[in-house]
Formats: structure tokens, sequence, C-alpha cells
């Protein structure tokens, strides 16, 4: 059975599978590495149309990495804090946000990497 989170009285379902094609590594800032974790969705800025909201133009948000808490593949998310660095497709990020996104339940995170 597929896990669902619940909002209220909707349902939001996972994200769906199809979209979590890429996979991340993830670094301390002794740039030791802290985990891998995959099955995520990158958006890279030049992609994302528009910037979403003005703060994150003034902060420089150069990408934004999608967890899902159902489908994606991952042991820890500790490693998920400010300062750390994302790498993805050989390039590397920092961790400038990052914000868990409800229904009911944590339905996925959202990390802005500049």
């Amino acid at each position: 059975m597929q896990k669902k989170a619940v909002g209220g009285n909707v349902v939001i379902r996972p994200i769906d599978k199809k979209l979590l094609i890429h996979n991340v590594k993830v670094f301390n800032q002794q740039d030791l590495v802290v985990t891998d974790i995959n099955k995520v969705r990158v958006d890279i800025k030049n992609k994302i149309s528009p910037v979403n909201s003005y703060q994150e133009e003034q902060v420089g948000i150069k990408a934004i990495l999608f967890i899902d808490f159902v489908n994606s593949d991952y042991t820890n998310l500790d490693c998920l804090e400010l300062g750390n660095i994302v790498e993805f497709d050989g390039a590397r990020y920092n961790i400038e946000a990052i914000e868990t996104m409800y229904g009911y339940e944590p339905h996925h995170i959202e990390v802005r990497l500049v």
C-alpha cells in the first residue's frame, strides 16, 4: 500500500517517482561526505520560472532540492544543516534554507541552495 500524507480532508499524494530522477551527496563544512540522498528532484534556478520570492532573488538562490518523505531514498536527514554543501551533477551548492512542507503530516522538504 502506498503511503499518503493527509491535509485536512484532502489526501496529498507523495511526489511522483517519475519526477524524483536525481541523486545528491551532502558534505559537512569540513568537506567530509555525510550522506547520499537518492530519488530527489533538483530544480536549477535558470529552469525555475519565475523566482519564487523577492527574498530568494536577493539571497541568490541557485537551486531548490526536493526530498519526498515517502519516495526519496535516505537513511538520515540530520545532515541537512545551514552551511553544509550539496553536490549535484558536479556542482556544489551551500544550504541556505531548509523548509518542511506539510499537509496534515510532513510531506516533503525543500532545501534552498546558493
